[in-house]
């Protein structure tokens, strides 16, 4: 199932096109759950693994015990979108298989998507606009309603295919800066990185455009071994091509140049992440040592008319989880940053946690599983296998 996440992914959409739904996403979350039991017996269990596995025990037993309306059904996607897909961790500690083996797969499936997004974008065919006018509110202004037309291919929001493209093209950028590329694929791999850049731009997500370009600078710095001056160099090569490329967007797609400007302006405001954390709360006044429950934000909540919290993965621990939900995902991140910081060689698996540490700010990451939340947890047990090496080539 991870070996081919995001093709499994692209089917379970194509299908839902013509009314057939092949269930897979409830598929795969069950397979990691008996992946994880299986690779968690397998394991001699150190003090990291027992964080995780406090944070297991809290979600479950937290969701059992705290009762609100519609709690079964809430409690049951909770459990395949949030808690299974954590079991990846232990299946990332006993595998200890690199990350790079299965974004590796993702080259057809992601580049077909890719593609087919730009061209749904510009030749907008009718069930495209179908799909995106569903989601115009009443009262929307212009910049919800450029928000709502950004490239998302055969979605109907770009957190998908935008999410997926920053993973792959953190991985076939590594293989770039790192050489040794036949000239076949080291051409074919540009133009891959090239689409996959064109795709980020035009899905104007914040977190994946900046977290892209900091992620380049890290990768010259650390994977591999060469000259302090030549990683300078590499370093005002790449600013230079992003600024002429920049340039060149601006002329050709000025409106979508505007709608990113003023969205990353946005950062740049005193209480931008405050406002943020109020405008997710929904009306929520009163938190709570143990949450209101596991569920009760999820998506689910929007078909019964309540309100769901998707846009701040921190806010939704805190009002789901509670003061001690929150305080155990505040442990795992800053043990984790610990150990990404003594691995620094490890550029594609910190660049992914990374990755997934910000995009926590803006979104609902660890809560659902749209949002790749296993190909994080997968990462991070790898990453916290004491077996796993990785050298820095020379």
């Amino acid at each position: 199932m991870l070996s081919n996440f995001f093709l499994l992914i692209l089917l379970q959409r194509l299908f839902i096109f013509i009314n057939v739904d092949l269930h897979i996403p409830q598929i795969m979350s069950v397979t990691f759950l008996i992946g994880g039991f299986y690779c968690f017996r397998k394991i001699g269990i150190h003090r990291f693994d027992i964080v995780v596995i406090i944070y297991l025990l809290y979600m479950i037993l937290n969701g059992l015990m705290i009762d609100y309306n519609h709690h079964g059904e809430f409690l049951y996607r909770a459990l395949l979108a949030h808690v299974f897909p954590v079991m990846c961790y232990f299946i990332g500690r006993y595998t200890q298989i690199d990350i790079g083996m299965y974004l590796e797969k993702m080259k057809w499936p992601i580049l077909f998507a890719m593609i087919c997004g730009i061209a749904f974008f510009y030749l907008r065919p009718s069930w495209y606009v179908a799909m995106k006018e569903m989601q115009i509110k009443e009262f929307a202004n212009e910049m919800s309603i450029s928000g709502v037309y950004r490239l998302s291919s055969f979605w109907g929001h770009p957190y998908i295919l935008a999410y997926a493209t920053f993973l792959y093209a953190v991985f076939i950028t590594n293989k770039l800066v790192q050489g040794g590329l036949q000239r076949k694929e080291m051409y074919f791999t540009f133009f891959v990185n090239f689409v996959c850049f064109i795709v980020l731009l035009l899905a104007q997500l914040r977190v994946t455009i900046v977290l892209y370009a900091l992620c380049i600078v890290y990768m010259i710095f650390f994977s591999k071994h060469e000259p302090s001056t030549k990683k300078v160099k590499k370093i005002l090569a790449v600013s230079f091509c992003f600024i002429c490329f920049a340039f060149m967007f601006l002329q050709i797609a000025a409106d979508n140049m505007d709608y990113i400007t003023n969205h990353m302006l946005n950062l740049t405001e005193d209480n931008s992440m405050s406002d943020r954390f109020e405008h997710t709360a929904g009306g929520i006044n009163t938190y709570s040592l143990l949450g209101d429950g596991l569920g009760r934000y999820g998506f689910s909540a929007r078909e019964h008319g309540m309100w769901a919290i998707v846009d701040h993965e921190f806010q939704c621990h805190l009002a789901e989880l509670g003061y001690i939900g929150v305080a155990i995902l505040y442990v795992i991140i800053l043990f984790s940053c610990i150990r990404c910081i003594r691995r620094p060689h490890l550029v594609v698996e910190n660049s992914i946690i990374l990755f997934f540490f910000v995009a926590m700010l803006g979104a609902s990451v660890l809560s659902n599983a749209h949002q790749y939340n296993y190909i994080f947890w997968y990462t991070l047990g790898v990453v916290w296998s004491y077996g796993y090496k990785k050298h820095v080539k020379q």
